[in-house]
Order: C-alpha cells, then sequence, then structure tokens
C-alpha cells in the first residue's frame, strides 16, 4: 500500500513509466546508491485514469496517482531492463 512519507505529497505518487527514467530521478533526488527502483504494475485502466507529464522535470513521462486511485499493484523491485 502506498501512503505519505517524509519529503512526499499528501495526495498521491508520482510513477515514471520506464525504470531508466525513474533511476534519473533517485540519482538526481537522492544520491546515486541511495535508493532502489521500484516497478509498480497497474491495470491499464487505472493507469489511464493517472494525471500524464509527458517530460517531467526534463527527464521523462510520469504519472501521478492518488492514493486513492492507487490499490493493489503488482510491486517488485526493478531488475534494470526498460
Amino acid at each position: 500500500m502506498f501512503r505519505p512519507g517524509p519529503n512526499s505529497y499528501s495526495s498521491g505518487k508520482f510513477f515514471g513509466e520506464a525504470g531508466g527514467d525513474a533511476l534519473k530521478w533517485g540519482n538526481a533526488l537522492e544520491g546515486p546508491g541511495n535508493f532502489r527502483v521500484l516497478e509498480a504494475e497497474f491495470p491499464k485502466a487505472v493507469a489511464d485514469r493517472f494525471m500524464r507529464f509527458p517530460g517531467l522535470d526534463g527527464i521523462g513521462p510520469a504519472r501521478f496517482g492518488t492514493f486513492d486511485e492507487l490499490n493493489g499493484p503488482t510491486i517488485r523491485l526493478w531488475n534494470g531492463s526498460p
């Protein structure tokens, strides 16, 4: 289950659409080696409801889902492939 934490939004969560982009955000926000990239898989119908940003922070496409929308994704450690 996703929930707000330190230095996060109180209403939801941003997700990079690609693992490599999430890696860039992690490096920028936390510093190399200070985080892990998780892969969260949502049904297409759910993900399509998320607000989409085509080039968030000049890095890549991202989506924002509210905590109410973030029910039951499949979550696993990202394996490093696109």
